[in-house]
């Protein structure tokens, strides 16, 4: 799973069609063995969710090496696609900022 988390492109960079059909085809060749299952998501809705995901991912970073059994990268990885997930449902511009780029599913009242 590795060399196909680094060979992402900047998120950021993409306008939403691009990334919707990264995230589908990334989705594709990662879960070819398995469905991808149906999550809700908490009630402060996908912003708050997707910065939390980074908080971790961040901090799974910094963690030492030995607590996390070796693991670091493949649960930094896996973190990776879950804020990859919410960014398909809240897409963020070059700036890192939502604006008026609405999706069904952003949760924004004022779409």
């Amino acid at each position: 799973m590795a060399e196909i988390w680094m060979n992402l492109p900047n998120t950021n960079q993409m306008s939403r069609d691009d990334l919707e059909r990264e995230v589908r085809s990334l989705r594709a060749r990662i879960y070819k063995r398995q469905p991808a299952a149906l999550l809700a998501v908490p009630p402060d809705g996908v912003k708050m969710l997707r910065e939390t995901l980074c908080v971790a991912q961040m901090l799974i970073g910094q963690a030492d090496a030995r607590s996390l059994s070796g693991r670091r990268a493949e649960h930094s990885e896996r973190l990776g696609l879950l804020i990859a997930e919410c960014d398909v449902h809240r897409p963020l511009g070059p700036d890192g900022k939502h604006g008026e780029r609405h999706t069904e599913t952003c949760g924004c009242e004022d779409k």
